[in-house]
């Protein structure tokens, strides 16, 4: 009898150990950033760091930290009093703490202008509006909604007349489209989620491609749903037990229209262009169509390699590589938030660093 209880612990104390050999999937596994990359040298190095069983433990600590203390452990997550999730970085541009000098707006868009003139690809910008800018002050976390604005979301303001007066580009501003319409299905946030809703996608999608030949997407029904997609992004990156509470979203039923001939389309931009991919647009494109995220990672229904570094992929050497391959396309469409104008145009370092 002795015997069989040490063989039944013996088991028991190696029981993660074995499902992690074993390959057994992990129960609810952890999202979001897991932090900085620790080294693994050994077996035991690779099990002490995902060892079967973690992905709950870390779960159960997590939820007890935040029902009990308030305490948020995913990185860079805050809350607002009424339980509304943001995440920080978004308020230093609301207040306008990152705001540019001239001096670097004129470089930055001189830049810009310079790639879209050498690659002769017409080329559409989109800018759309973070979620402080669209919440109410009320719903904010205090410690910003009593801080005094430099400038509210300063660098859009400097940037808004460069794009607005250039008549070589198209120019679709959602912060202004907000702002005349406090009301309009795309702006409300979810209450659990750093981007803006999936109705927000279908309709930014919908403007997107209005002027493109040979590629359109008619807009159907619309219908109150529970919270889908990326609407709970942050609240899948805190790695709780339990689900947060929501708000009613919307969804908004679509149908692609396409001709024999179509676009072959280059999309550059942050993780808001993600919502064009999400909603089709690279796939109903024509064969080769492309996201560069940020300049830096190439994706996209035929990439070979998903998100593999852009210049190793194109292996560019100059900075009139990437702009004659800039040049294969039929459409670059550039999509970003307000916050990360103060990136724009997402140089590539490699140049940049070439060039000092």
């Amino acid at each position: 009898m002795k015997g069989a209880k040490k063989i039944a612990l013996t088991l028991v104390i190696n029981l993660p150990w074995i499902l992690w050999a074993l390959q057994v999937p992990e129960i609810a596994p952890l999202k979001g950033s897991r932090g900085p990359r620790v080294r693994i040298e050994t077996v035991e190095d690779s099990f002490e760091q995902e060892f079967w069983g973690r992905a709950v433990l870390v779960r159960l600590r997590n939820q007890f930290l935040y029902s009990v203390y308030d305490e948020i452990r995913a990185r860079n997550v805050i809350q607002g009093p009424n339980g509304m999730l943001f995440e920080e970085s978004y308020f230093k541009s609301a207040l306008g703490w990152d705001v540019l000098d001239s001096t670097e707006i004129q470089a930055k868009y001189d830049l810009f202008s310079s790639w879209r003139e050498r690659s002769g690809v017409p080329t559409t910008v989109v800018v759309v509006p973070g979620k402080p800018i669209v919440v109410p002050k009320a719903e904010w976390p205090v410690q910003y909604a009593r801080e005094e604005e430099v400038e509210r979301n300063a660098n859009y303001n400097r940037f808004k007349p460069f794009f607005s007066a250039d008549t070589a580009i198209r120019f679709i501003d959602f912060v202004e489209n907000f702002e005349q319409n406090p009301e309009a299905i795309y702006v409300p946030y979810p209450k659990n989620s750093v981007h803006w809703s999936e109705a927000a996608n279908t309709l930014m999608t919908q403007a997107v491609v209005e002027h493109l030949d040979g590629i359109q997407l008619t807009l159907l029904d619309t219908l109150s749903v529970q919270p889908y997609g990326t609407e709970e992004d942050i609240e899948e990156s805190m790695n709780l037990l339990f689900n947060l509470e929501d708000r009613e979203s919307i969804k908004i039923s679509a149908v692609w229209d396409t001709a024999a001939v179509r676009p072959k389309v280059l999309i550059i931009g942050d993780s808001y262009a993600w919502g064009l991919l999400r909603r089709g647009l690279l796939n109903h494109a024509s064969v080769g169509s492309e996201f560069w995220y940020y300049n830096r990672r190439v994706h996209g229904p035929w990439v070979r390699d998903q998100g593999a570094h852009l210049r190793k992929y194109y292996q560019w050497e100059t900075q009139e590589d990437m702009i004659e391959d800039m040049a294969g396309f039929d459409q670059v469409i550039w999509v970003m938030v307000d916050s990360n104008l103060k990136k724009f145009p997402f140089e590539v370092e490699y140049f940049k660093k070439k060039n000092n």
